[in-house]
């Protein structure tokens, strides 16, 4: 073979690998192009979900606590703000509606409506909201300093397990304090309830979508803010989380009918509801179901022994949430949906034996409030328990009042979806009877709660699962046939999460606290001495991250909504109370000073509430300025620390019952 010969023939190898290396190209660019084809739903969504979380970040970075109104977080949102929150809606209706579902499209999405919703005021604000989480934080560090809680302080110490397993992590790992996982904590328990709401979704529909778009519900709807650092948080995920097994897990062998014991009431329906009306109930409620899951013997005893540590670690955290937790179990068992009686039977068990013997005392010593507090529910007469129904929609601002307003409005638009959809289960034929009465069980604990009007929120938030559920399935029966009807799955998801930026963060211009108000406190730990009285004009201060159980912590009017004080804060008042605190209080705590305590997450509460003005709070400030009394020993922009000058004698003149009550109602309050 000639030079020139082998030079063509090498040039014509190239170029053949040429050519087949760019057919190669040319089939997996068409491979791409058909999976990008068949994926476009969620390649959508999820390109959506990422471009609105940027822009929800960067929305938050132009938020400020001093835009707060009477509005609370809402009136703060910025364009931007609001752009996220329908780019995140809209990436959820293409995840669910696409042609090809996503689970990690519509995680994707659903990851946009948890940081609008949860995550806002801790990019805005910076610190942990809400007063009661300081107080947690201040039983945490406590326990992790000490081992030990005290039963005589408050009914958290009668239910420690919460604070107990945080108080060993704290410990354990050397940090100060948890003020890091307090701020993020909504965020972390929104996340958390994901996967016991998508096995409760899916338990009751095999669809992933009907599933999803129920945990978006859930999400968007939860305006109660029972999510911080709290035991009724851990206690609802517990909760949800062994729902979900059980109806997902644990079913009586695989018969999809078993109506359970109470088979022969369903079937006295036509007797009594009317014959054709009873029988097709009865057909619709024991129709086909959703997902079930088959377990080895080796994992069927693994989940029974977590089951039981759940049960017993619910009842050791939270006083309310175990008796749902049991009426749960029982309405489950009787029909039909599980199998065994012995898990509502250990529930029962296990509440009897906690209030029996660990919180004995605490039941003895607060019967009457708690007897007090079923009958205050609906009045509009409140106590330091908490506000009522009437005390709730009645006082307060304006503003305040429309924020009331909005979420009873939201609550019965969520009832009035879930209410179609159980009709709609119903006229095809599928399995409603779980959803129905789960959703409705919670209402049963009103006529039987000491929670005074909070046990409303804690009925909603009970429900809201099955309620989204149900909700779900008729928003996804209206929107079946696609097109334009996607659009109004969109309206109806934007005006719901839009409403709940409202009704959930309504108060944050009094439930936030900035990191002024907290320094006072850090200085009041480093400068002073334990075993002190601590006198805050109202209970709403950022207290007491530490010295939960050296210091007696009191305040002297209920800064909560509710009728207007009858007496204002004064010096005399807060004298008088300090030094009845003091004479009440431990021996050893009697020659202690005592400190008075006011910053502005007081006022801004108290006027919101319609307590009091912000004038007469600002006028209670400079009356303590000017009282000789005592003397100013820290101030900041948000803040101010006095402390009582020794010598000073009890007053006179003063309502002394008035003032021995509200020692024997706080003293031990924390």
């Amino acid at each position: 073979m000639s030079a020139s010969q082998g030079q063509a023939a090498r040039v014509t190898g190239a170029d053949v690998a040429g050519t087949l290396s760019f057919r190669a190209l040319g089939q997996g660019s068409g491979a791409a192009r058909r999976w990008l084809g068949a994926h476009r739903g969620a390649v959508t969504a999820i390109a959506l979900s990422v471009v609105s979380l940027v822009a929800w970040f960067s929305a938050c970075t132009q938020m400020s606590v001093s835009e707060y109104t009477d509005l609370g977080l809402y009136s703060a949102t910025t364009l931007r703000f609001w752009l996220a929150l329908v780019g995140g809606v809209v990436a959820l209706v293409i995840a669910i509606r696409a042609s090809r579902f996503s689970h990690l499209a519509a995680l994707c999405a659903v990851s946009v409506l948890v940081a609008v919703l949860y995550s806002t005021p801790s990019v805005v604000e910076g610190t942990p909201r809400v007063e009661a989480v300081y107080r947690h934080l201040g039983l945490i560090q406590h326990f992790a300093t000490t081992g030990q809680l005290e039963r005589y302080l408050d009914a958290y110490s009668n239910w420690p397990g919460f604070f107990g397993i945080l108080g060993i992590v704290q410990g354990a790992t050397g940090v100060q304090n948890l003020l890091v996982l307090a701020v993020w904590a909504p965020t972390i328990a929104a996340l958390s309830y994901i996967a016991p709401v998508l096995l409760i979704a899916r338990s009751l529909n095999p669809s992933p979508r009907v599933a999803w778009l129920a945990v978006s519900i859930f999400l968007a709807a939860n305006w109660s803010g029972q999510d911080y650092l709290a035991p009724q948080t851990f206690a609802l995920w517990a909760l949800l989380s062994i729902a979900g097994i059980v109806m997902t897990v644990l079913r009586r062998k695989d018969d999809a009918s078993a109506e359970g014991p109470a088979g022969p009431l369903i079937d006295r329906l036509p007797r009594v509801l009317g014959r054709t009306f009873g029988r097709s109930a009865n057909r619709s409620w024991v129709a086909a179901e959703g997902t079930r899951v088959r377990l080895t013997s080796a994992e069927w005893v693994g989940v029974h022994v977590l089951l039981c540590v759940a049960i017993i670690a619910i009842s050791a955290a939270h006083q309310l949430t175990p008796f749902m937790l049991a009426m749960t179990l029982l309405l489950l068992w009787a029909i039909g949906r599980s199998p065994h009686w012995w898990l509502w039977g250990l529930s029962i068990l296990v509440i009897v034996f906690w209030l029996a013997v660990p919180a004995l005392p605490f039941i003895r010593g607060n019967l009457p409030s708690m007897i007090s507090g079923v009958v205050d529910v609906f009045t509009g007469s409140g106590t330091d328990d908490g506000p009522t129904l009437g005390s709730r929609t009645a006082s307060g601002s304006v503003l305040h009042q429309l924020v009331v307003e909005v979420r009873i409005r939201e609550t019965l638009a969520v009832w009035i979806l879930a209410g179609l959809g159980a009709l709609v289960m119903m006229a095809s034929r599928r399995r409603a009877r779980e959803a129905i009465l789960l959703a409705g069980s919670p209402l049963l604990l009103i006529p039987v709660s000491a929670y005074g009007g909070e046990i409303l929120i804690r009925a909603f938030l009970f429900g809201l699962p099955l309620m989204a559920f149900l909700a779900a399935v008729f928003l996804l029966w209206t929107c079946a046939a696609g097109g334009w009807r996607n659009g109004v799955l969109a309206v109806v998801l934007v005006a719901l999460v839009g409403t709940t930026v409202l009704t959930r963060y309504g108060n944050e211009r009094g439930e936030s606290f900035r990191p002024s108000e907290i320094g006072a406190l850090d200085w009041l730990y480093a400068h002073t001495a334990p075993d002190a009285t601590v006198v805050q004009f109202t209970q709403n201060t950022p207290r007491p991250i530490e010295r939960y159980a050296d210091n007696t912590w009191v305040f002297l009017n209920n800064g909560s909504p509710g009728p207007r004080w009858p007496q204002q804060v004064t010096p005399s008042r807060l004298v008088a109370y300090g030094l009845a605190t003091r004479e009440l209080g431990k021996a050893s705590r009697r020659d202690q000073p005592i400190y008075f305590i006011y910053n502005r997450a007081q006022t801004e509460l108290a006027e919101l509430s319609g307590n009091t003005s912000a004038a007469a709070m600002q006028r209670s400030v400079r009356e303590m300025d000017a009282d000789p009394r005592v003397r100013t020993i820290y101030r900041n922009a948000d803040a101010q620390i006095w402390r009582l000058r020794p010598g000073v004698r009890p007053v006179t003149g003063l309502d002394q019952a008035e003032l021995a009550g509200r020692v024997g109602e706080t003293a031990s309050a924390g």
